[in-house]
């Protein structure tokens, strides 16, 4: 058996500072991945095709934050936006699949937008109080939506995850030493 991967990534990172105050930042993170097994003992032991069939994913998330600094720097506001772009094709090859032919040609399009604000106040160099939320996107990995050929079976039909994560912290931050 032979599972057969290649995995091109590339990420452009460009931050541009208004004032002192003022910070914006574009970043964008693409992947395109193709995946090609070849697995003649499972397909036995399925007792049909199941795992010799090719697929892509292509993804793209870009993402745009603001930063803004007050009060000497100790205040700090953040906010981004992020719009997800992933797009799958491959094919159902689940073991429960009822169907004896050759399985049904996927392609998964999903487009959805993300988001986050955050702040953090310093109230010396020691100690500061930070609080986030964020509506964060998890797109599905090539494992998780081709399978590994032996335990994971593919699930090309995968959607992303969506949270809403609510962050909130106090840090004391003094080295002691001795």
């Amino acid at each position: 058996s032979t599972n057969k991967q290649k995995d091109f990534r590339q990420r452009i990172n460009l931050d541009y500072r208004f004032t002192p105050n003022f910070t914006l930042n574009l970043n964008s993170n693409s992947r395109y991945a193709n995946v090609d097994p070849d697995d003649s003992v499972g397909n036995t032991f399925a007792g049909k095709n199941i795992y010799n069939y090719k697929g892509t994913v292509r993804n793209n998330v870009v993402g745009l934050t603001l930063e803004s600094r007050f009060a000497d720097d100790n205040l700090l506001f953040s906010t981004a936006l992020k719009h997800y772009h992933n797009q799958v094709d491959g094919y159902n090859t689940s073991i429960y699949n009822s169907s004896n032919g050759s399985p049904d040609k996927l392609r998964s399009i999903t487009n959805v937008i993300g988001y986050n604000a955050g702040f953090r106040y310093n109230f010396s160099k020691l100690f500061l109080v930070k609080a986030s939320y964020e509506r964060g996107v998890r797109l599905p990995s090539n494992q998780e939506l081709f399978g590994d050929g032996i335990l994971i079976t593919p699930t090309t039909s995968l959607k992303p995850e969506y949270a809403h994560n609510f962050n909130t912290g106090l840090v004391y931050d003094k080295l002691i030493t001795s």
